[in-house]
């Protein structure tokens, strides 16, 4: 009877309001379970952004360096002998290796030769080794390969990108220890710089050899010219090579130790926004649920009777 007079008394009223008014009575009246489902999706969320493991970042801003390949008695002379220079890999002027020197921070081999010198498959896989037995706590076919390591580094923990409009080149390595992060980046710069620039030295004693042979075999006079002009461009590499460090890439701002809390993961503030939120939409369905379950029990309530 009483269910009947509360709907006669809203009958023509605005529904929106009225639902609006009823979902909050319901709230009230099951303000204890709301209240604790908020509290709860909040301390936890409060929990999980102070207890989980923090992870640091260690950044290193450069910007590459391109390298004059070429002196000028060569460039005066390409145009007539193209073919033999071509054939060298020498030609062009200015070299922008900016692609090549990033790819290879990403490299497969780059990446395992790194791991191998810094022993890196019992940090990476902490949570699989024993540091006091020196060993895997998992069976053998478990053991995280080199291939798990890599990809490791290139899915989570190494970053390398450039602004196109500064051509500036950042690299990044997030880890959970942060003195091992500015290691790691300043080491990972220092490598690929080496790396290009033996290459380079390899590349042009290599051709030196080569185009001396080819000058002892000719006594054309331009041809020796042309060809002397290319054993001064490679000299003049090796000469560049030898004496600069930063030789891809020139540190502009060099990784540091970030302070302890200054780590990037988690975000706590994001994570505590997320579990209020969620403990909002969880309060929500619950009073909904619990509405719904007294409705039906009204329901049956109120059906037919046995005789």
């Amino acid at each position: 009877m009483s269910d009947r007079l509360d709907r006669s008394h809203v009958e023509g009223a605005d529904p929106e309001r009225f639902r609006l008014r009823s979902f909050v009575q319901s709230c009230i009246r099951f303000r204890k379970m709301v209240i604790g489902l908020f509290l709860a999706s909040t301390f936890a969320a409060l929990a999980f952004a102070i207890f989980s493991e923090k992870i640091y970042e260690g950044r290193v801003l450069m910007v590459p360096v391109k390298q004059d390949t070429t002196g000028s008695r060569l460039a005066a002379m390409a145009g007539q002998f193209s073919g033999l220079v071509a054939q060298l890999g020498l030609g062009g002027g200015v070299a922008d290796n900016t692609q090549e020197a990033m790819a290879t921070l990403k490299s497969r081999q780059f990446l395992e030769s790194f791991i191998k010198d810094y022993d890196l498959l019992p940090i990476l896989f902490y949570d699989l080794w024993d540091p006091q037995k020196k060993r895997w706590t998992v069976d053998e076919d478990e053991v995280p390969t080199m291939a798990d390591a890599c990809k490791m580094l290139d899915d989570d923990i190494v970053a390398v990108s450039q602004d196109t409009q500064t051509g500036l080149v950042e690299l990044t390595i997030d880890w959970r220890d942060r003195e091992r992060v500015q290691e790691w980046a300043n080491a990972f710069v220092s490598r690929v710089n080496r790396i290009m620039r033996e290459r380079d030295i390899s590349e042009a004693e290599r051709g030196i050899k080569y185009l001396n042979e080819q000058l002892a075999q000719t006594d054309v006079v331009e041809l020796r010219l042309a060809i002397s002009g290319l054993i001064e461009s490679n000299i003049q590499t090796i000469m560049f090579a030898k004496v600069r460090d930063d030789y891809a890439f020139r540190v502009i701002d060099p990784a540091v130790t970030p302070d302890e809390d200054r780590f990037i993961k988690p975000k706590r503030l994001l994570v505590l926004a997320i579990g209020i939120v969620f403990g909002v939409f969880l309060c929500v369905f619950a009073v909904l649920l619990r509405v719904s379950w007294s409705a039906d029990d009204v329901h049956r309530t109120d059906g037919p009777q046995p005789a």
